[in-house]
């Protein structure tokens, strides 16, 4: 008699699927190459997950009529948009108790909202929930003036005082403040420390302070990454008054994002303060993104020992060798080049370029041949290049010097003049016959390739350039029309299978940006399922 050999408690499908329904989409995926039973266990968990989107009260029903005839089925992310919601209907409150045990990501993007309760009923109650999203209206409708001032931030906001709420498991927090709201309805980072104590991730848009000395007793244990957008006008720009503020909490961040730095500002306070995190910061970003005159405001050089990646617009950089030079950034491999179309790239170079051989991934835009030759003698050991608003010209100084290349991906500018064409892919000219500059053949190392253009290139553009990389694993074409024949042509040449791609699966994944949303896209790759689609991708939306 056999004797009966009980199974292991991590190979049981019910103990299984308590343990995923802990763990997030990008948790889940190593779980899949452990066995065929974990694989299909992740697979049925990520079946039942749903990203929801509601744009009218109208559609409220319909949703929840969804959710009674599939049970099974869990929303984890819900987004709220462009609606007047009046959050007292039945309708509402059912759906905010039918989601709580499910909900991971809620947004609420402009929406106009006569009550909070519910809201803060559904984040108190739901044990996943960690990321939060809320917008504000810029100008309330007329007659709605009352709902606005009291309605949206604060989250604990009310037309009378209370103590605030707190909702501890909330580890993400993004929120905008518009310039012309009303002072009821503006968020300041007082009411957010003290709703969020455990806060991970703080995206702020028009962040609003009060007196650096109302911190002085403040902290923020937990946080980590501190992302502010301010906008247009010099008073609403990062200046010193806000970098006080964040003095006063000392904080100790992993990830710092600027965008729009007031040109008043003294560089030294900006240099002082993100030197005051040389032991933890990992991630910088500084970026002027609205057209002001050219002021520097450099907070370099910087000497931060563990910086990992840095990305950075021309008003912040003197002199190119603050950033390359390896005494200031030993560990940095990956290196972002911000810069606008009417920066003067020449000012940085000096004679002597200093040497970072640590750098393995450079994405840039708007530079001239010249700077960019210099720029490639500085990163000698470049794996990966992303060339934004790139031409003939500078992808001729691609294929001659990175023949080291692993993964490259060029976009065109609609506007410019001097195109990507088929002659600078090809290195044929137009009249031509045999092949007088560098190709992308060259590129014998070349795995991943991502190709943008502005027009349409002949289909010479393969047969004598793209099919001669003989490494090439995964390629991603946007504006170039493909027939049948030049599809099975790729797929005959190269082994790699056409995978099809939908507007929603590239926004959720990012590899496409919403410009090239508007032109024909195709993914080749040697895989045999497509890694844009995965059973999480299911979508309710307005449309259904």
């Amino acid at each position: 008699m056999e004797k009966y050999v009980q199974p292991h408690p991590l190979l049981l499908s019910n103990i299984l699927a308590k343990i995923f329904s802990y763990l997030t989409e990008v948790e889940l995926l190593p779980c899949v190459t452990v066995c065929h039973i974990w694989r299909s266990e992740t697979h049925a968990t990520l079946r039942k997950r749903i990203t929801a989107t509601i744009s009218s009260v109208r559609l409220m029903k319909k949703f929840l009529a969804r959710l009674e005839s599939e049970p099974l089925k869990q929303i984890t992310e819900l987004t709220l948009k462009k609606m007047l919601i009046d959050l007292n209907p039945k309708e509402f409150s059912l759906l905010m108790s039918r989601i709580s045990n499910s909900l991971r990501k809620l947004t609420i993007h402009t929406c106009l909202i006569h009550s909070m309760d519910p809201v803060h009923f559904l984040i108190r109650n739901a044990p996943y929930l960690t990321h939060i999203t809320l917008d504000t209206l810029k100008t309330p409708p007329i007659g709605y003036e009352s709902w606005f001032r009291h309605s949206l931030l604060p989250i604990y906001g009310s037309t009378t005082p209370r103590k605030p709420l707190c909702f501890p498991g909330v580890k993400y927090f993004e929120y905008m403040n518009y310039d012309n709201a009303f002072d009821a309805a503006e968020t300041r980072l007082v009411s957010v420390i003290e709703a969020f104590p455990k806060l991970e991730t703080l995206f702020a848009k028009n962040l609003k302070v009060d007196d650096p000395t109302t911190y002085l007793n403040m902290r923020m244990p937990q946080l980590q990454c501190l992302f502010v957008q301010m906008g247009v006008r010099p008073m609403r720009r990062v200046n010193e008054q806000l970098i006080r503020v964040f003095e006063a909490l000392k904080l100790k961040l992993r990830h710092i994002r600027f965008q729009n730095v007031s040109e008043i500002m003294r560089p030294s306070v900006l240099q002082d303060w993100i030197q005051s995190h040389s032991e933890t910061l990992r991630n910088l970003e500084l970026e002027q993104i609205m057209d002001i005159i050219e002021v520097s405001i450099s907070c370099f050089p910087l000497k931060l020992p563990n910086l990992h990646y840095l990305a950075v617009d021309r008003n912040f950089v003197k002199n190119i060798n603050h950033i390359l030079d390896m005494k200031y950034f030993p560990q940095l491999n990956k290196l972002e080049f911000r810069f606008q179309g009417t920066s003067n790239w020449i000012k940085i170079f000096p004679k002597t370029i200093a040497v970072h051989e640590n750098v393995r991934d450079l994405e840039i835009s708007y530079i001239d041949c010249t700077c960019f030759q210099k720029l490639l003698y500085g990163l000698p050991n470049l794996k990966i290049l992303v060339l934004n608003h790139g031409n003939d010209n500078l992808l001729r100084i691609v294929f001659k010097n990175l023949t080291q290349l692993k993964s490259f991906s060029c976009h065109a500018e609609v506007e410019q003049l001097n195109e990507m064409t088929t002659a600078g892919i090809t290195g044929i000219n137009p009249g031509e016959d045999l092949r007088t500059c560098p190709y992308i053949g060259d590129l014998k190392l070349l795995s991943s390739l991502h190709l943008s253009f502005s027009s349409t290139p002949n289909s010479s553009i393969l047969y004598k350039g793209i099919l001669d990389c003989p490494t090439l694993q995964n390629l991603i074409l946007v504006g170039l029309k493909l027939s049948p024949k030049l599809k099975n042509e790729i797929k005959k040449r190269t082994g790699m299978n056409l995978f099809p791609l939908t507007k929603t699966y590239l926004r959720k994944c990012r590899v496409i940006s919403e410009s090239e949303l508007q032109h024909p896209v195709y993914f080749f790759g040697h895989l045999r399922e497509n890694p844009f689609t995965t059973a999480s991708d299911s979508e309710w939306s307005d449309c259904e």
